[in-house]
Order: C-alpha cells, then structure tokens, then sequence
C-alpha cells in the first residue's frame, strides 16, 4: 500500500493491522506523528511488512522512541542541573566582589586622621556635621564628612548626601 505523499497526520492507523495481506506499506513523506503500531512493527521485524517511513520526523518504531524519551530527560536534568550550579557560582562570587569592595570603602580612625592631615582644613559645616578637606596617598581629593550623632536627620539624610555628592 502506498500512502506516500499523501499529507497524512496524526498517528499511524490501527485499522492497517487488519489487513492480512499486506506485506507494503510506504508512509514516506507525510507528517505522522507519534510510534508505528506495536503489530506492524512486529511484522516489519520478522521480516513480514516492507515498511517505508522516511520524511515524518515525529513519527518512530515503538522501541526507538522511548529511546528518545530516555535519552531526553538525563540531558535535560544534566542541563538543568549546570544552569542552577552556574548561577550559584555566579552568586557566590558576586556576593564576594560586593563585600570586598565594602571592606575596601570603609576606613579606620587612623585612616581618617592621615588623610585629613589631622582635620586640619574644615571644607563646611552642614545639618549633619562637618565636612573636612582630604588627599588619599597625595593623588586624590576627598571631602570627609564627619557624622555628628546629635543630628536628628539620621542615615536617611546621609544616603541622600552621599548620592547627591557623587
């Protein structure tokens, strides 16, 4: 039986395994879909059904595609278990490069004093304490501010400081 080119869809029909003569069967070139029925791939296996099914890429031998599902589902849990362990790394590393800049932005007294050159220069005084006039390692200019803990602005007003500052 030839149904070559012939548009077909859907599933291979399990009314062909009722005809007991047929020993051709072409379904070249369609779009069929899913696994042969189990009866005509016994016959095309014991040598009695010549059967042709080029040109339908998803359709499959019974036994092919479940080697197709089980091929699919390691690789995709090997690909998802990659991602989650990329994205992890990238987060670890990200949440180190953010503390050690933080660790680098902070200063010790002793830092703040040798740059200032001891507050030596007062730059201004503003709502939420003095300003002070800095050089780090001779190159850089940096105005110092030092907190006064009796302003009643609070860090609020220090965030909108800094931001506006830069």
């Amino acid at each position: 039986m030839d149904l070559s080119n012939s548009n077909l869809t859907g599933p291979v029909p399990n009314f062909l395994l009722q005809l007991p003569f047929l020993t051709v069967l072409n379904l070249r070139g369609n779009n069929l879909q899913g696994s042969v029925p189990a009866g005509l791939a016994e016959k095309q296996k014991n040598g009695l059904l010549s059967l042709s099914m080029d040109g339908n890429p998803d359709l499959c031998l019974s036994t092919s595609c479940t080697k197709k599902k089980t091929i699919a589902v390691p690789v995709l849990a090997s690909l998802l278990a990659v991602s989650v362990v990329v994205v992890a790394a990238l987060s670890i590393l990200w949440i180190l490069k953010t503390r050690s800049q933080a660790e680098k932005s902070r200063s010790s007294c002793s830092d703040v004093v040798r740059i200032t050159n001891n507050f030596e220069r007062i730059v201004g005084q503003g709502g939420f304490g003095t300003v002070y006039h800095g050089n780090i390692d001779d190159h850089t200019q940096v105005a110092v501010k030092m907190l006064s803990l009796s302003s009643i602005q609070g860090d609020m007003q220090f965030q909108t400081e800094r931001l506006n500052f830069f």
